[in-house]
This record gives C-alpha cells, sequence and structure tokens, in this order.
C-alpha cells in the first residue's frame, strides 16, 4: 500500500525487480521531496508496488506507458487500502452491534400489563427506540459507515471515539 519511503538520494520514478520466472515487481516513486535530516539530506517518496508478468521488454513498455502503470498500480494500492479500512469498519459495526440488541436498550416490561401501565410500558419501549435511533450509539454507527466519505479516504482517517459499553 501506499506509504511515503524514505531514500538516501532522489529514487527513480520506477524500478523493475524481477520476482520468480514469469512475475516482476515494478516500484513506482512519486512526490519525492528533498529533506534536511540530522544525519543529511534524504528523499521521501511516495511509493506503490505493482507484481505484473516478466517480459524482456518490461522496461521499454514502462517508459512508454508510464501513466497508465503508474495510474493502475495506485488503483490497486487505492483497492487494498480501502478494503482494509472497511474490513476494520465492519469490525467495529459488528462489536457494537450488541449495544443495539432490544436486550441491551433497557426496555423493561411487566410480566402482566394491565390497563393502567400501558402508557407507562409504550412510553418505555418508544424512549428505547428513539434513544437507540438517534443516540450516542447510533450517532457512532452512522460515523463508521460514514468513513468513506472523509476526504482523506482511505489513507488518512479519522476514527470515531466509541461511546462505550452501555
Amino acid at each position: 500500500m501506499r506509504q511515503k519511503t524514505e531514500y538516501a538520494q532522489c529514487p527513480p520514478p520506477y524500478k523493475v525487480e524481477r520476482i520468480g520466472a514469469h512475475s516482476a515487481l515494478v516500484t513506482f516513486n512519486e512526490n519525492a521531496e528533498e529533506v534536511q535530516r540530522e544525519e543529511g539530506t534524504a528523499w521521501l517518496a511516495d511509493m506503490y508496488t505493482l507484481v505484473t508478468a516478466y517480459t524482456p521488454d518490461i522496461e521499454s513498455r514502462l517508459q512508454e506507458g508510464y501513466e497508465a502503470w503508474i495510474r493502475h498500480a495506485k488503483d490497486i494500492d487505492y483497492e487494498k487500502a480501502a478494503a482494509a479500512v472497511r474490513a476494520k469498519r465492519n469490525e467495529f459495526l459488528a462489536n457494537s452491534d450488541k449495544s443495539m440488541a432490544l436486550d441491551r436498550m433497557g426496555i423493561s416490561i411487566p410480566e402482566t400489563i394491565t390497563a393502567t401501565k400501558l402508557l407507562e410500558v409504550v412510553k418505555n419501549v418508544f424512549h428505547a427506540i428513539r434513544e437507540a435511533c438517534s443516540g450516542q450509539w447510533a450517532q457512532y454507527r452512522q460515523a463508521l459507515r460514514d468513513i468513506p466519505q472523509q476526504p482523506g479516504f482511505p489513507y488518512d482517517i479519522d476514527w470515531p471515539d466509541s461511546p462505550g459499553e452501555g
């Protein structure tokens, strides 16, 4: 996945490394910038990798269609990062399911309901449902569902805080 990688010197736009008889690992470097460290000058670049079929003319194919190649590497990177974020988000949603279950909403229904208790029971049920639909847990779960709409998705995620166990 996309990562800022540090180099001792300005990295090339791409590097091809043969991995096996029929495969190649292509490493792309983009947005390289010079930075000063205590140890001296270094370079930071966004690095993307792509495994592709190895052919003797891969270098010339990369040079001729560089923009398409790096776009493809970025698309794959984006999809991997997005899938990882969605998996984590889905785990948080699944973990919060128990807080939205009816038996956790504090609904109290007496064993026998009389005409005089009916209004109190109905009010209690609707209060619990309203809290479940608009309370802290509902807001948290909606914030989790909204993660793919965040401007930095999937690389810079502002995870919502869980309201804690109820």
